[in-house]
Protein backbone atom coordinates (compact mmCIF):
# COMPACT_ATOMS: atom_id res chain seq x y z
CA UNK A 1 0.00 0.00 0.00
CA UNK A 2 1.39 3.22 -1.50
CA UNK A 3 0.38 6.51 1.28
CA UNK A 4 0.97 9.93 0.13
CA UNK A 5 0.60 13.10 1.57
CA UNK A 6 0.90 16.15 -0.97
CA UNK A 7 0.76 19.57 0.30
CA UNK A 8 -0.14 22.05 -1.97
CA UNK A 9 1.10 25.55 -1.05
CA UNK A 10 1.98 28.92 -2.57
CA UNK A 11 5.25 31.49 -2.12
CA UNK A 12 2.98 34.08 -0.48
CA UNK A 13 1.30 31.51 2.23
CA UNK A 14 2.95 31.88 4.99
CA UNK A 15 0.70 29.21 6.74
CA UNK A 16 1.75 27.18 3.99
CA UNK A 17 5.56 27.30 4.70
CA UNK A 18 4.49 26.54 8.75
CA UNK A 19 2.32 23.69 7.97
CA UNK A 20 5.18 22.27 5.54
CA UNK A 21 7.06 21.21 8.14
CA UNK A 22 4.33 20.06 10.60
CA UNK A 23 3.01 17.58 7.45
CA UNK A 24 6.65 16.22 6.96
CA UNK A 25 6.84 15.41 10.64
CA UNK A 26 3.34 13.36 10.16
CA UNK A 27 4.83 11.45 6.78
CA UNK A 28 7.48 10.49 8.98
CA UNK A 29 5.58 9.31 11.77
CA UNK A 30 3.20 7.60 10.28
CA UNK A 31 5.85 6.09 7.61
CA UNK A 32 4.19 7.72 4.43
CA UNK A 33 5.49 9.60 1.52
CA UNK A 34 5.31 13.53 1.25
CA UNK A 35 5.67 15.50 -1.51
CA UNK A 36 5.08 19.83 -1.77
CA UNK A 37 3.32 20.98 -4.81
CA UNK A 38 3.55 24.61 -5.57
CA UNK A 39 0.19 26.01 -7.13
CA UNK A 40 2.10 28.96 -8.24
CA UNK A 41 4.80 27.03 -10.22
CA UNK A 42 2.44 24.09 -11.44
CA UNK A 43 -0.99 25.68 -12.15
CA UNK A 44 -1.80 22.92 -14.29
CA UNK A 45 -1.75 20.00 -11.59
CA UNK A 46 -3.38 22.24 -8.87
CA UNK A 47 -6.48 22.61 -12.13
CA UNK A 48 -6.23 18.97 -12.49
CA UNK A 49 -6.82 18.66 -8.73
CA UNK A 50 -9.47 21.14 -8.45
CA UNK A 51 -7.21 23.48 -5.82
CA UNK A 52 -8.19 26.76 -5.92
CA UNK A 53 -6.00 28.20 -3.33
CA UNK A 54 -3.11 27.35 -0.52
CA UNK A 55 -3.08 25.66 1.90
CA UNK A 56 -4.45 22.45 0.61
CA UNK A 57 -3.54 18.80 2.45
CA UNK A 58 -4.34 15.49 0.22
CA UNK A 59 -3.79 12.22 1.34
CA UNK A 60 -3.45 9.47 -1.49
CA UNK A 61 -3.34 5.65 -0.76
CA UNK A 62 -2.64 4.15 -4.23
CA UNK A 63 -2.92 6.78 -6.27
CA UNK A 64 -6.47 7.74 -5.20
CA UNK A 65 -7.19 10.53 -3.27
CA UNK A 66 -9.11 9.29 0.18
CA UNK A 67 -9.27 12.71 1.85
CA UNK A 68 -8.16 16.86 2.03
CA UNK A 69 -8.26 19.13 3.71
CA UNK A 70 -8.23 22.91 2.68
CA UNK A 71 -8.34 26.65 4.31
CA UNK A 72 -8.64 26.07 8.18
CA UNK A 73 -7.48 22.81 9.01
CA UNK A 74 -5.21 21.74 12.05
CA UNK A 75 -2.80 19.62 11.82
CA UNK A 76 -4.47 17.37 14.29
CA UNK A 77 -7.21 16.71 12.16
CA UNK A 78 -4.91 14.97 9.86
CA UNK A 79 -3.29 12.94 12.53
CA UNK A 80 -6.46 11.36 13.72
CA UNK A 81 -7.46 10.51 10.37
CA UNK A 82 -4.16 8.67 9.60
CA UNK A 83 -4.69 7.17 13.11
CA UNK A 84 -8.45 5.84 12.29
CA UNK A 85 -7.04 4.50 8.80
CA UNK A 86 -4.07 2.93 9.44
Amino acid sequence: MEIKLILFSSERCSVCHALKIKVEELAKEFKTQFEEISIDENPEVAANRLILSAPVVLLEIDGKEVNRWAGVFSISEIESFLRRIL
